[in-house]
């Protein structure tokens, strides 16, 4: 049983890499955001010859810089998770060319989840 126990709030975080992403990044946190997630946090690659990070960070994403020689996208994800997340909270990984939609069961990629 759970009673007596404090709810913690579920947040909704969508991690990501990236690297030379500037001309749709800014979208699709734009779209995730708008399905109801809290937070985007990403691991812009450092040999990106674009300005990746800089549009991240304008469409609100938190913003790393992934100075490894070598692309391990799962660490990085991990990574993130510890960085940011707490208990109950929920994660979508995803790619700056995919938007992500739960438009079959709810409005909302939060709506569907709580």
């Amino acid at each position: 049983m759970t009673e007596g126990l404090p709810v913690l709030p579920m947040r909704l975080w969508a991690f990501t890499t990236m690297l030379n992403e500037a001309d749709i990044a800014p979208y699709s946190i734009r779209h995730l955001r708008g399905e109801g997630v809290d937070r985007v946090a990403a691991f812009v690659a450092t040999d990106s010859t674009d300005d990746t990070a800089r549009v991240a960070v304008e469409a609100g994403a938190n913003v790393h810089a992934d100075m490894l020689r070598f692309h391990y996208q799962p660490m990085l994800m991990n990574k993130l998770a510890d960085m940011y997340c707490e208990p109950g909270d929920w994660v979508l990984a995803f790619d700056a060319d995919e938007f992500w939609y739960a438009k079959q069961r709810a409005d909302t990629i939060a709506e569907a989840l709580a």
